[in-house]
């Protein structure tokens, strides 16, 4: 066989199941490009703890019951991997949790829409934090748990001291078809986390 036309069936061989897989995280209805604000938003989690994700799909589903918006939960088996093809596809989740590192590579690329200024609190954030989920001088996105954000002391490397999910943060995609209802969820998310750990 021509090594170029074998070339070429891989290339597509592979696109198709990248295509499969990421249809396969949502399920049907919400596989492909074209979305709009109608389609409702998609949530991707990484596998973290069994408890932070009932907590998560419940605030959601709550979410969803008082806004009347539809809403999905998709948790990631390699969050980096199908976060990435997601992007590459033109077809990202709405909302989807980062640590720092990833953040930095997505924002970087104008993958990711700032919404600090739109966020309640985020001036009372710990500095560290502020300047981690920072891009040319805006604000990001804000951490999972802004409680353990305010509360953080800092240590001797100038990093917060909190839990692990205040040095994550809920991305927001750029291309979301509806930014408003995704800062919002994000705002419940936040709120809900607070109230869990208050509780």
């Amino acid at each position: 066989m021509d090594r170029k036309i074998l070339r070429i069936r891989i290339s597509v061989a592979a696109s198709v199941s990248a295509l499969v897989l990421s249809a396969a995280a949502w399920g049907p209805g919400l596989d492909g490009p074209g979305r709009d604000a109608e389609d409702g938003l998609r949530v991707l989690i990484g596998a973290g703890s069994g408890g932070e994700t009932r907590s998560v799909r419940a605030a959601v589903r709550a979410w969803s019951a008082d806004s009347g918006r539809e809403a999905s939960v998709a948790v990631a088996a390699d969050m980096p991997r199908q976060l990435s093809r997601g992007f590459a596809n033109g077809n990202p989740p709405d909302v989807f949790a980062l640590g720092t590192e990833e953040f930095a590579a997505y924002a970087t690329r104008g993958f990711l829409r700032p919404y600090g200024d739109d966020f309640a609190g985020a001036g009372h954030l710990h500095p560290a934090l502020v300047e981690a989920f920072t891009v040319d001088g805006a604000l990001v996105c804000a951490p999972k748990d802004p409680d353990a954000a305010y509360d953080a002391g800092a240590s001797p490397a100038g990093a917060p001291t909190g839990t692990a999910s205040s040095l994550e943060c809920w991305g927001i995609a750029a291309d979301s078809p509806d930014h408003r209802a995704a800062v919002d969820l994000v705002r419940h998310l936040t709120r809900s986390a607070s109230e869990s750990a208050d509780g």
